[in-house]
């Protein structure tokens, strides 16, 4: 439908807007792979991968990957 096409579109636009401003970055020392980390005000991090999907979410810490 229109207004699910719509709302994927609006999903995309604020995975790459949260791209823009991640609160850590994370490298994957064995294979490169680079993560995004968003706090939230519990003490935890939900890291994201280069493709927006969510890996999880954990405790924060800096070197998490």
């Amino acid at each position: 439908s229109t207004q699910s096409r719509s709302s994927a579109a609006s999903d995309v636009y604020k995975r790459q807007e949260y791209f823009d401003e991640p609160d850590r970055i994370c490298t994957n020392s064995s294979d490169g792979a680079v993560f995004a980390g968003y706090d939230d005000e519990e003490g935890n991090t939900t890291w994201y991968n280069k493709n927006g999907t969510i890996e999880g979410t954990y405790a924060t810490q800096d070197d998490w990957c």
